[in-house]
C-alpha cells in the first residue's frame, strides 16, 4: 500500500560541492557536482517531515542538519531542540546504515533518497519567479519488519531504480470522494498496524461518518 505524507524542502547553503547555486539572488541547476564562485552561493535541498526519530537519522533543526548518535543523543535533541528527520536531500554526502553486524555496527551504508532533477528544476524555476516551494507530499510504501515474535508493518520514502522519492504539490482542497478514500487509507492503515482486518466495513462506515458530519 502507498499513500502520501506532508513534508516540508528547505534549503540551506553549503561549503562543500553541490549542483544548486545561487547567483545574484537567481538559483541554478547544472547537472553533477562542481563549486560556485564563493562557498556560500552553493546550495543544498533538504526534504523533512514529522517521521519518528531514531538512532542514525539525520535531522534538521533551525538550519542545522547533524546525525542521531546514540539514543542519549536523541533523547538530548527530542527534548532540547524542534527536529525534523531528513528524508531525502541533494546532499549525496548524508548515508543512511543499510545493514549491521550481530553487535548493531553498521557494516554498510548507502546515500540518503534524492529528489529528482525535474523536481530540483521545478523548485528553482518556482524560486526564480518569487513563489518558493516549501510544502509537499512525497509518496511512502508500506513493508514488513520483524519484531520479537512476528512481523509489523512501517512506512518509507518510495524510491525507484535511481534512488529518487516521488514528490507531488499539496492540495488546498478536496472533494468528498477524495476525503473518503484519505480516510479508508487512514482506517485500514490503523487496523494493519493493530493486526485487524477491517474489510469492507471501513468504507461503509466513513461514508456514514461523512454524511453526518459534514
Amino acid at each position: 500500500m502507498n499513500l502520501k505524507k506532508k513534508a516540508q524542502v528547505i534549503m540551506l547553503p553549503t561549503h562543500e560541492k553541490s549542483n544548486i547555486f545561487d547567483v545574484f539572488g537567481k538559483l541554478e541547476f547544472i547537472y553533477g557536482e562542481s563549486t560556485g564562485t564563493y562557498e556560500s552561493k552553493n546550495k543544498h535541498l533538504y526534504i523533512v517531515d514529522d517521521s519518528e526519530i531514531k538512532e542514525r537519522d539525520w535531522c534538521e533543526d533551525n538550519g542545522t542538519i547533524y546525525q542521531i548518535k546514540d539514543k542519549n543523543h536523541l533523547f538530548a535533541v527530542l527534548n532540547l531542540g524542534s527536529p525534523k528527520k531528513v528524508i531525502a536531500t541533494t546532499n549525496t554526502d548524508l548515508h543512511i546504515i543499510v545493514a549491521t553486524d550481530g553487535n548493531n555496527n553498521p557494516v554498510s551504508s548507502a546515500p540518503l533518497p534524492q529528489p529528482s532533477p525535474s523536481f530540483i528544476k521545478a523548485y528553482i524555476d518556482n524560486f526564480n519567479r518569487g513563489n518558493v516551494i516549501t510544502d509537499v507530499l512525497v509518496e511512502y510504501e508500506d513493508y514488513w519488519i520483524p519484531i520479537t515474535f512476528s512481523l509489523d508493518v512501517a512506512w518509507r520514502p518510495k524510491v525507484d531504480s535511481k534512488n529518487y522519492i516521488t514528490i507531488t504539490k499539496t492540495k488546498d482542497n478536496f472533494n468528498l470522494q477524495e476525503l473518503e478514500d484519505a480516510l479508508v487509507k487512514h482506517y485500514l492503515d490503523i487496523g494493519s498496524k493493530k493486526g485487524c482486518n477491517l474489510g469492507e466495513d471501513v468504507r461503509k462506515w466513513t461514508k456514514e461518518w461523512i454524511n453526518s458530519n459534514l
